[in-house]
């Protein structure tokens, strides 16, 4: 389906569709990452691009900030949002417009990624995630990622983590799936 470029079409929210009662009784998205990994994987993937190929001074409270504000303003012309704003709502609109999903289901998408956000705020690095979400999507470069490697260990080994916990830390999303 072609997309013509009209104003009202610019919106993430002319996308989605009606939301039912079956649906907003789900809370989240936890244990069900495999359903909803399409679109999780292209937020994902668009903050790890940003981050390797942007804008490598990216901080997870920037990132928070623009998935705070693409959860409230998402029926806004996609113009309005700042650059890392409008890859994350192109990203998930291609994804949508194949696979879609409602209006509910878009704003577990977001609070997800916050939650992911804030589940590695114990490495006390304010770009954990981006670092993070970088090396899971495969977005580094070789020496990167065996850069992101040692900066795993070395802080699991500070905190005692066991190898498991390190292995785990360090999976990537083709292991995942």
């Amino acid at each position: 389906m072609d997309i013509e470029n009209t104003d009202d079409e610019q919106s993430i929210s002319k996308f989605l569709e009606h939301d039912s009662s079956v649906l907003d009784e789900l809370e989240s998205l936890y244990n069900l990452e495999d359903e909803y990994d399409i679109y999780l994987d292209s937020v994902e993937f668009s903050i790890a691009h940003y981050y390797c190929n942007k804008n490598s001074e990216l901080k997870d409270d920037d990132i928070t900030t623009a998935l705070q504000n693409i959860k409230e303003n998402y029926d806004s012309n996609i113009e309005l949002f700042n650059d890392l704003e409008k890859d994350i709502i192109e990203n998930l609109m291609d994804t949508i417009k194949k696979e879609p999903i409602t209006h509910h289901e878009f704003k577990l998408v977001i609070d997800y990624i916050l939650w992911s956000i804030e589940n590695r705020s114990w490495m006390e690095d304010n770009q954990a995630y981006a670092k993070w979400v970088s090396y899971y999507c495969d977005a580094y470069t070789s020496e990167e990622e065996e850069d992101y490697k040692k900066e795993i260990k070395k802080k699991a080994d500070e905190i005692g983590l066991s190898q498991e916990d390190i292995d785990t830390l360090l999976s990537k999303q083709e292991s995942l799936k």
